[in-house]
């Protein structure tokens, strides 16, 4: 994702900021912002912050979701949600759900109205301050739905989530957002590098924290500070990572790498009221460095291949960003303390879907043999684009996609937003008495279907980790998951109630 550049600053949100060499305060250009998590649809030209959606929390501070407690499983595998231990209960007698409710950082998230809703009636709960709530009398299948309502660039953003069908009584359901956005800057410091960098030398810088992660990489003529976005508190604390790297002349830093130059790291503090400072030393040293090679393989005629840098703080810069047209790679790598190296394969374009991206993590100089195959996203098949009016009663349906499927309507003029978590090829629209949003007659939404890795059940969907991917905020590799997989959105279509 390329976004918006300044010759002095770079604001990012779980994206990249690219700054090229110029003379002069230049601004280069605005590409693939993810409007979804965040309302509107640029397709549509819809409204859309994610360019001030920033990264919200991180499970470090906040100590991250209840385990799972059913039989004490733990964990999950890397093409599910995680935390796949614990029987859920089956069909039949009632029983008392203990769930939580964390964001795409893992923030748990308090004070949040919750229906639970079963063939037993209906349960109505509110989050404690640990994001927990606790409901009985439940008999599985059960829905849960919940809205949440926090801080946007373009104002208020509201979220109306509905999860269908869990039958697990500890179940952990991941939103997009959860806690308030903040925004800060840091003064960074370079030293022993020179400025004007040459027209071969790039420099990323990457911050990452218990409250989120920013980045910028740049070739230009000065870095003097970053702008950058968490959620949660107003002050918080975390890493921010700089590499110097050299890359083919006269390209994009993020064309070809050819080698590396220095690496530092310093703990830095976060402030909405104060700027944070930073000072690395890039003097010219050894960095270890090999290849990574291995395939790419997809149905689409255009492919991205992206390679990352991703830091057990959730930071993760992005080395390289090519367009390919052959399956086979090799890839100049580094080995850096505290990361490994993340490959992504994309087709499609994140901001205007259809738009696919799969990824190997874990990975490390050496390795050989990487296999990634880019999974196809769902098709729509009705309401069909530009339906008016969509009856109250509409029934959306789709094929394809794998697994779990989330149903997204997303209002193009207001920040509000509506998904459905289910394992059915079809949604409608829930009253808001039922845990929807109240849809402005006369104005448009768009429609589309996600899918995060290949999650085969909803109880899989609401493990200890919750669901989402570390590509799902806007395509890019990034955030506390540190595992391979997948995110897919289908084509959007308008609809106007």
């Amino acid at each position: 994702m390329r976004g918006i550049g300044w010759i002095v600053v770079g604001f990012v949100l779980l994206g990249t900021t690219y700054l090229a060499n110029s003379g002069c305060g230049v601004v280069l250009g605005i590409e693939e912002l993810h409007a979804g998590p965040d309302g509107g649809t640029s397709d549509h030209g819809g409204a859309s912050t994610t360019a001030t959606a920033g990264a919200s929390g991180m499970s470090g501070t906040n100590g991250g979701a209840a385990g799972d407690s059913a039989t004490g499983g733990s964990g999950g595998s890397s093409t599910s949600s995680g935390g796949s231990g614990g029987a859920p209960p089956g069909d039949g007698g009632p029983t008392t759900v203990q769930g939580t409710i964390i964001d795409f950082w893992r923030h748990r998230v308090p004070s949040i109205a919750v229906r639970v809703s079963s063939s037993g009636g209906v349960a109505s709960v509110t989050t404690d301050a640990t994001g927990q709530f606790s409901a009985s009398n439940v008999v599985p299948p059960y829905d849960v739905s919940f809205t949440i309502s926090t801080t946007g660039g373009g104002g208020n953003v509201a979220h109306a989530w509905l999860f269908k069908g869990l039958r697990r009584s500890n179940p952990t359901l991941q939103a997009y957002r959860g806690v308030p956005a903040r925004s800060g800057t840091i003064d960074i410091n370079i030293s022993n590098l020179s400025f004007p960098l040459d027209s071969s030398t790039a420099i990323g810088v990457a911050v990452g924290g218990a409250d989120g992660a920013f980045q910028l990489t740049t070739s230009s003529q000065s870095l003097q500070y970053l702008s950058g976005a968490w959620s949660g508190p107003a002050t918080t604390n975390a890493t921010a990572h700089a590499l110097a790297w050299r890359h083919i002349p006269n390209g994009w830093p993020t064309d070809t790498t050819t080698g590396f130059v220095a690496y530092d790291s310093r703990v830095v503090a976060l402030s909405e009221t104060t700027a944070g400072s930073a000072t690395f030393d890039l003097a010219a040293k050894a960095v270890a460095s090999g290849s990574i090679s291995g395939t790419v393989v997809s149905n689409g005629s255009e492919r991205e291949n992206d390679v990352y840098i991703h830091f057990t703080s959730g930071a993760a810069i992005q080395l390289a960003s090519l367009s390919v047209t052959t399956a086979d790679f090799t890839y100049l790598v580094p080995t850096l303390q505290n990361a490994s190296i993340s490959i992504a394969g994309q087709t499609g374009t994140v901001s205007s879907p259809p738009f696919a991206v799969a990824h190997q993590d874990g990975l490390a100089a050496g390795q050989t043999g990487v296999h990634i195959t880019i999974p196809v996203p769902a098709t729509l098949v009705e309401p069909a684009d530009n339906t008016k009016p969509l009856g109250a009663n509409a029934v959306f349906r789709w094929t394809g996609g794998s697994g779990v499927s989330v149903w997204h309507l997303s209002s193009v003029n207001f920040y509000e937003d509506m998904f459905i978590v289910t394992a059915d090829k079809q949604a409608q629209i829930p009253a808001p008495a039922e845990g929807g949003l109240a849809l402005a007659n006369g104005q448009p939404y768009t429609w589309s279907v996600e899918n995060h890795g290949s999650i085969a059940t909803m109880d899989d969907a609401t493990g200890s980790n919750g669901f989402l991917d570390s590509c799902s905020r806007d395509g890019e590799v990034v955030g506390p998951r540190r595992e391979s997989g997948s995110y897919m959105e289908s084509a959007r279509r308008l609809v106007t109630p």
